[in-house]
């Protein structure tokens, strides 16, 4: 093998896995989506914060998006269904701010404290 076929070969598996990394996140196994959910509300007493995007070993402090209280059970079994073996991970400790959810046009939402 010619020294440039062989670096092609290496660009071209490089390249695979940073596509791969990207489509299947760094170590998730699952991807929470907000709108795959219920945000319709009628006042803020029905909404919770949950997190989105690709589900991780050690999750963050909630508060990216908001969603309807009644889907939180969908929500996380969701997230249970879709973690990644995490047998053995340590996780870092949070100290996670309060976050304020409200219902704008009767939509869940996360809004700034004030």
């Amino acid at each position: 093998m010619s020294s440039i076929t062989v670096r092609r070969l290496l660009a071209s598996t490089l390249a695979a896995g940073v596509v791969a990394l990207f489509a299947f996140g760094c170590n998730g196994a699952g991807e929470i989506i907000a709108s795959d959910y219920d945000q319709s509300c009628e006042a803020a007493s029905d909404c919770v914060p949950i997190n989105t995007g690709p589900i991780q070993c050690c999750d963050s402090c909630p508060g990216d998006a908001a969603i309807n209280k009644k889907d939180l059970r969908r929500e996380q079994a969701d997230v249970e269904a879709g973690s990644p073996d995490c047998e053995g991970q340590v996780c870092p400790l949070f100290a996670c701010m309060e976050v304020n959810v409200g219902c704008v046009k009767n939509k869940c939402v996360i809004v700034n404290p004030g």
